[in-house]
């Protein structure tokens, strides 16, 4: 199946989603943040979005409670697949198994929030669109 991995991920708006990070230093005089256990710095806006690859790649690159003691050429195989959709051309398709398909909905459902995975999964395996009923005469 061929994906686009530079599409971005849109939120229920259909706008598209801001990667953010945790600054824990002032934006204004780059001082140490005083953080507690509740609050570990302000978000920041990193200027780019979401994309399928970065939620793919982010998904292949994790590792996951309950496998601790996970096999090398399982490591290995994850490697490769994010490294082949990480090295993707912005507006490139590539063409992945189905079982890659399969195992990037396993690995994104176990990391990501329902939003992503709904997003995610959409742009894994489309559903062809229904074509209009014809009415009845």
């Amino acid at each position: 199946m061929e994906i686009k991995p530079s599409v971005e991920i849109e939120d229920f708006e259909g706008q598209p989603m801001p990667i953010t990070k945790i600054a824990t230093a002032c934006p204004h005089c780059n001082g140490k943040l005083d953080v507690d256990s509740q609050m570990r710095g302000i978000i920041e806006n990193t200027g780019k979005n979401l994309t399928l690859k970065t939620v793919c790649v982010n998904a292949l690159s994790a590792q996951y409670r309950g496998e601790e003691n996970i096999e090398g050429m399982e490591k290995l195989k994850r490697g490769k697949l994010a490294e082949k959709i990480f090295s993707a051309k912005n507006n490139e398709n590539i063409h992945l198994s189905n079982e890659e398909i399969n195992d990037l909905k396993i690995l994104i459902g176990k990391k990501d929030d329902p939003l992503i995975v709904l997003r995610a999964y959409e742009l894994l395996d489309p559903t062809p669109e229904e074509k209009p009923k014809k009415k009845k005469k």
